[in-house]
């Protein structure tokens, strides 16, 4: 099973590709083409890619990859993002606890979005 999601620098999913080689069943093979209903989706919703996999026509094989997929975004891009939220957060002259404050609070929103109740970093108890 090979899956492909590309998403734009905003974090949107732009393009979405499954593949399914080898399958129990034929049938199985039809739940690779729903992985498109993803394009346009942020990819930080995992909630709502569950909802367009997960169900009577998906595959919970297929649709676990893709959301593990979606759940590794936030700590691949982090840098990243840390980087440009920190550069946005200076450039409007805020004190350093401030800038680290407003970073960590948009990293929080982030992760939320990705790994709601299933992760302490992103528990919003923990704050």
């Amino acid at each position: 099973m090979n899956v492909s999601l590309i998403a734009d620098a905003d974090g949107f999913i732009i393009s979405a590709e499954a593949e399914m080689k080898r399958t129990p069943y034929e049938i199985c093979r039809s739940a690779a083409g729903r992985v498109q209903s993803l394009v346009g989706l942020k990819i930080t919703d995992g909630k709502q890619a569950k909802n367009l996999l997960h169900n009577e026509q998906g595959c919970e094989h297929l649709s676990e990859i893709v959301l593990d997929a979606l759940r590794a975004y936030l700590p691949a891009m982090g840098n990243k993002v840390i980087a440009a939220l920190t550069e946005q957060y200076r450039s409007r002259g805020l004190p350093v606890a401030d800038v680290q404050e407003r970073v960590r609070d948009d990293l929080m929103r982030l992760g939320q979005g990705v790994v709601t109740g299933r992760c302490i970093v992103y528990n919003s108890k923990n704050k």
